[in-house]
């Protein structure tokens, strides 16, 4: 006699981080409802109590709406110790598509930025143009200045440290890459001529002639 066992709709792992939910993305939501409510109050009852616990979802390819991803988390969180950290599908939406493409691309902008104007941006920005002493170019993405940058430019605005500040003619007044400071002496009379680049390195910004921008930031082609 060939004995048949039943496949589980969801397999509960801990490690250091707490516990991980896997849940399988064929069967119907309402047989994943009610394996979860059985292991919840049944089989894995003893287990799942005592401190608390931070549980991570993995949904794989099943797409969920925030009602469903609600309800389960409800659930959850009704069992007295668990706390659900994180909810990860491998499944895009189309808002989060779009929002991913729009800041993938780069805005380009043809003219100068005078003293008090302010050129601000989602994605990375390519100026056409001149930074006065005075203007500003701020930027959750990259900044590259075709010209003099002169006056303040903030990349990595939103916090990411890995954006870069490149321009023509780097004589800033002031460079941020992220919440990191870099103030220009003025009174620097050693200029190159030639096309640099701002970076964080270890904590601090760096200038560099552009020719090391690709051992720097391979990444950066793509």
């Amino acid at each position: 006699m060939v004995m048949q066992t039943t496949k589980q709709n969801i397999i509960i792992k801990g490690n250091k981080e707490g516990l991980q939910f896997y849940m399988d993305a064929d069967c119907s939501y309402e047989d994943l409802l009610a394996e979860l409510d059985q292991k919840l109050k049944g089989s894995h009852f003893q287990f799942l109590q005592g401190p608390l616990m931070h549980v991570y979802i993995h949904l794989g390819f099943r797409y969920l709406s925030k009602e469903q991803k609600d309800q389960i988390t409800q659930m959850i969180h009704d069992s007295g110790n668990l706390l659900v950290k994180q909810i990860h599908s491998e499944l895009m939406t189309v808002d989060e598509a779009k929002k991913l493409i729009h800041s993938e691309q780069t805005r380009v902008v043809v003219g100068m930025v005078r003293s008090g104007q302010v050129l601000e941006s989602d994605q990375d920005i390519l100026l056409l143009g001149d930074v006065n002493p005075g203007g500003f170019v701020i930027s959750e993405g990259s900044i590259f200045v075709m010209g003099a940058l002169k006056g303040t430019a903030h990349a990595g605005y939103a916090g990411d440290r890995n954006k870069i500040i490149a321009a023509s003619l780097m004589e800033p007044t002031q460079l941020r890459i992220a919440d990191v400071i870099f103030q220009s002496d003025l009174n620097d009379a050693s200029k190159k001529n030639q096309m640099e680049f701002a970076y964080l390195r270890e904590g601090r910004i760096e200038i560099n002639p552009i020719q090391s921008l690709k051992y720097i930031r391979p990444d950066l082609s793509r």
